[in-house]
């Protein structure tokens, strides 16, 4: 019992850790926009609006993908994707679309990826986007080693990431700075999400202790 209590234990510690990197991410993400300044293609994941309003979350994510803009050494394309409806005002795309536009981005360095629903879909579907548009010579390639850049709330960056890794787009993912209390609020929500999706690794290492601690003590 004793052994299966200090298993127990450690696991709960490898937990508590994988929490403190996704704490890190929020804190640190926003930080990493200089390295992304030569992108030449920026990706904002959507957010829920309000009857065609952008709210303050979605409204950072676009305030970031707007300084990567303007500071890029070339002119990006800036996907904008998110297919929610929002009533009879379009799907959040569009109203990220109008967003950018009213802030000086032209129209025809916007595009629209309106029909995912999460932020699997989100990446997915953007992904198959770029291709598409790549293949056209619409847009050649994406930041330091041809990476396109996605941009995110910096609690949403470590999940993003591991989204990205499994459909196999190499990206910078960056993360627009949110208020504290977004923060606080959205955190518990990404580790249990987190959680959820790496859930066979820690299955594996809550073995892996198990066995480790079961073979130290005999």
């Amino acid at each position: 019992m004793t052994l299966l209590i200090t298993a127990l234990a450690l696991t709960l510690g490898y937990l508590v850790v994988l929490f403190g990197m996704l704490a890190g991410c929020s804190l640190s993400g926003a930080r990493r926009r200089e390295a992304a300044a030569g992108a030449n293609v920026v990706l904002v994941l959507g957010a829920p609006v309000w009857y065609g309003q952008v709210m303050p979350l979605l409204a950072r994510r676009l305030d970031a993908a707007l300084q990567l803009y303007s500071e890029a050494k070339r002119n990006p394309i800036i996907i904008v994707s998110g297919g929610r409806p929002t009533s009879s005002y379009g799907t959040e795309a569009k109203a990220m679309a109008r967003y950018l536009v009213e802030r000086g981005v032209p129209e025809d360095r916007v595009l629209l990826e309106d029909q995912s629903t999460t932020t699997r879909e989100n990446i997915r579907f953007s992904k198959e986007l770029v291709f598409s548009h790549a293949k056209a010579g619409t847009v050649t390639g994406g930041g330091s080693g041809g990476k396109p850049v996605i941009v995110t709330s910096d609690f949403h960056v470590l999940r993003t990431a591991n989204i990205c890794r499994r459909n196999r787009l190499h990206a910078t993912v960056v993360g627009a700075a949110s208020s504290a209390r977004g923060i606080r609020r959205s955190i518990l929500r990404e580790y249990a999400l987190l959680l959820g999706d790496l859930w066979r690794l820690h299955i594996v290492v809550a073995v892996l202790i198990t066995a480790i601690v079961f073979a130290v003590a005999s």
